[in-house]
């Protein structure tokens, strides 16, 4: 039989609680997702059935590939510049990163135990996180009671996978309620106004995420795919790890199969030949 790898629109990610102050700052977000090196993750968790996020698109989609930058692999120095901008300047005995009053940064992680994949990728991290000087702590729960706690709000940091539709839809990623928006947080801003004297008086209101208010605006027609890729990569509201692929197996009597997918697994049927023997 002849094995072919399928491209999957499976999104690997780190959901983040932006509740959690330290959380809420994008430098700690960049710090961690610099500090990846996602090609290990994908031969390492996945066994090469995956491929490293460049950002939040599936990085084999050509129309978004000059618009993502996340690098694969990790930078360390960049994870330096971010936690220093928080105030994490110096390492300890033990080589984490430590503040003024010598605390580290601990965060727990989140995996589903019943997916053995995804916790190999957690605890990968979870190393590649230490090397870098942060201590990160892997919970494991089996699915319901992982659910539970997402649902709750009782977490810091969780490794989550969602299919991103074939239209690319990122709204799920952001909109409040729906499959990847645990702890998602939707900021609160102070617009000016005036008042009935005509002084004018700061409100406060909840406004929409940033990503949703372009997501929302590329289909309006108002933004581009760039506006909202460079949203998602800017604002970061969980940190991009990979996107999984399938495998084909087929009789190795058939040959020329090309851009099989997950949605359509004999998309390119007028193509194949048999080998006549």
């Amino acid at each position: 039989a002849l094995k072919y790898n399928i491209n999957l629109n499976n999104f690997v990610y780190i959901g983040i609680n932006g509740n959690y102050p330290l959380l809420k700052n994008n430098d700690i977000r960049y710090a961690i997702s610099s500090a990846l090196n996602r090609n290990s993750i994908c031969s390492k968790a996945y066994y090469n059935n995956a491929i490293a996020a460049t950002g939040f698109f599936n990085p084999l989609w050509k129309e978004t590939a000059s618009v993502q930058n996340i690098q694969t692999e990790a930078n360390l120095q960049i994870t330096v510049e971010n936690l220093s901008e928080i105030g994490y300047n110096s390492l300890d005995a033990e080589g984490y990163y430590v503040n003024s009053l010598g605390n580290r940064i601990n965060l727990t992680l989140l995996v589903n135990s019943d997916n053995a994949m995804r916790v190999l990728a957690a605890k990968e991290i979870a190393s590649q996180l230490k090397s870098a000087g942060i201590n990160i702590t892997v919970i494991e729960k089996g699915y319901e009671a992982y659910l539970a706690v997402l649902r709750s709000g009782g977490f810091q940091l969780y490794l989550g996978e969602v299919n991103i539709t074939p239209n690319m839809d990122m709204t799920n990623l952001v909109a409040p309620g729906t499959a990847a928006s645990y702890g998602v947080v939707t900021p609160t801003v102070e617009i000016p106004s005036s008042d009935e004297t005509g002084e004018t008086v700061q409100t406060t209101i909840t406004a929409p995420a940033n990503s949703l208010s372009v997501i929302n605006g590329f289909y309006s027609g108002v933004n581009t795919i760039t506006d909202v890729a460079t949203a998602l990569q800017t604002e970061m509201p969980m940190i991009p790890v990979c996107y999984r692929t399938g495998v084909l197996f087929c009789d190795e009597n058939i040959e020329n199969i090309k851009n099989s997918s997950a949605s359509d697994i004999y998309f390119s049927i007028e193509s194949y030949r048999i080998i006549k023997k």
